[in-house]
């Protein structure tokens, strides 16, 4: 039946702009806090001579300290932009928001070592190890853990001009969350039939000369977007992360059937009682045979498909498996329902901050040994004996203790990592109806939403730039 007469008999039926109606939630989310007291924002400077005289320093005429001086705990109603509000956004679900890695290009010695991801050994291009936060101006990025010898290196945006010539170029780092990169990587894949990191790079380049654009990230990051971040309220799904998402698993695992009677072709609906008077003449839905009645749904969207199961007698049973069309056709960037491997690339399960931490350890043991030897030098013997005895790395980084350090910092991403949804074990309706009635509270989906969008137009500016460059070839 084609869409014009669908639309002619909800209308008759008077059904055209009914709700959707979901199904129950089997997921509890927690419910926000309640408060009695007023919560004001810090508005106050302060003089820091006080506290130096209350522990007993010397007070000095200086300079009032602005109140960012200052750990500031939010209230529920606090305006201060300079930071999310933790009434809004869980620390959970910010997680590695301000994690990054890079690519390098590849030096002329470059060897492949065991760490390498695979789509790494055919690109010219290399990455780096993880750093916990951006430094001011991308300069001595530092990197953990050393990768190919790289300990720290300059990274670049998009639209920084002043990286215009091909050595520059060399010698700057394409940046970028790893949690954005594992979208990257699933859409680069389905577009390129690999991780095209080599035309990721070269997008960065030509942006850079100003040959191009990198892609559209949004309307709510371009009103964030200064020279600091602007913290705007209902923004906080920006630094959400989009693939450890809070929530999001207790809800795919709920929609997961174990029950060997389970058929993703029964009725997604129990049957209604007590329905209203409808004569079967004033219904010419139900005029239709079965199958015809599955062809006319696969034109409908979901709220169309609501507005027909409230209207008419025909639509009251439809296949769980419809929800599946409907999340792939609504809901693409769901890669956990037609994906068979979702287990995202080794660095962005990483726990940089453990990492760093044994960074840390490492640099600082080294600086303590080296002094140590340092005294000793009137004394070759014994600087020779003690360099000798002493161990380069802190004798606790023993090969069990830090794995089992890794294992435990890697709890909770183990506990919000992606799981495959296989189709016939799948209650996609459930599902369905349980991302749509959670939607406020899942921030990473939201931002997975967005990022999505922003990977395909990356994707598209590629092909586009490697369609332009075969073409000069060939015209050469």
């Amino acid at each position: 039946m084609p869409p014009g007469l669908i639309h002619t008999a909800l209308e008759r039926i008077g059904a055209i702009s009914l709700p959707v109606t979901l199904g129950t939630s089997t997921v509890n989310f927690p419910a926000p806090p309640q408060f009695d007291t007023e919560f004001l924002p810090l508005s106050i400077s302060y003089k820091i001579d006080k506290d130096y005289e209350d522990y007993g320093g010397e007070a000095d005429e200086g300079p009032v300290i602005h109140p960012k001086a200052y750990e500031h705990i939010a209230g529920p109603s606090c305006q201060q932009l300079g930071g999310y509000n933790g009434h809004n956004i869980s620390v959970d679900e910010m997680l590695d928001c301000t994690t990054l890695q890079c690519l390098y290009a590849k030096p002329e010695n470059w060897v492949p070592n065991a760490e390498d991801m695979y789509f790494e050994a055919d690109s010219k291009y290399y990455l780096s190890g993880l750093s916990d936060h951006s430094s001011s101006g991308g300069w001595k990025q530092m990197f953990t853990p050393i990768l190919h010898g790289k300990v720290w290196g300059s990274i670049d945006n998009d639209n920084n001009s002043w990286i215009d010539t091909e050595e520059m170029q060399i010698d700057s780092g394409v940046a970028f969350h790893p949690a954005c990169f594992e979208l990257f990587r699933i859409i680069s894949e389905v577009t390129f039939g690999k991780v095209n990191t080599d035309g990721l790079v070269r997008l960065r380049n030509l942006c850079c000369e100003g040959k191009g654009n990198f892609c559209d990230w949004g309307e709510d990051v371009g009103c964030c977007r200064e020279q600091c971040w602007q913290h705007l309220p209902g923004s906080e799904y920006l630094v959400a992360n989009p693939v450890f998402i809070p929530g999001f698993r207790d809800i795919c695992e709920g929609a997961l059937q174990i029950e060997e009677d389970f058929d993703v072709q029964q009725s997604a609906f129990s049957q209604r009682e007590g329905r209203r008077n409808q004569l079967v003449s004033a219904d010419p839905f139900l005029k239709l045979p079965s199958e015809l009645v599955q062809n006319v749904v696969g034109y409908l969207d979901s709220q169309e498909i609501a507005a027909m199961r409230l209207a008419s007698r025909a639509f009251e049973h439809l296949p769980i498996s419809l929800w599946h069309r409907l999340i792939l056709t609504e809901m693409p960037c769901i890669y956990e329902a037609w994906r068979e491997d979702v287990t995202p690339y080794t660095w962005a399960s990483q726990d940089v901050n453990m990492l760093q931490n044994l960074r840390r350890e490492v640099e600082k043991w080294g600086y303590q040994r080296q002094r140590k030897a340092r005294e000793l030098r009137d004394d070759p013997e014994s600087e020779a004996k003690f360099l000798a005895t002493e161990p380069e790395v802190p004798p606790w980084h023993t090969e069990p203790k830090l794995r089992k350090m890794k294992e435990k910092s890697l709890k909770i991403k183990k506990r919000l990592q992606p799981v495959a949804l296989p189709h016939d074990k799948t209650n996609w309706y459930q599902l369905y109806s349980d991302i749509v009635r959670h939607w406020q509270d899942l921030k990473g989906l939201q931002n997975r939403e967005r990022i999505w969008a922003s990977m395909y137009d990356i994707c598209d500016a590629i092909e586009g730039v490697q369609r332009n460059e075969d073409d000069y070839i060939g015209e050469a």
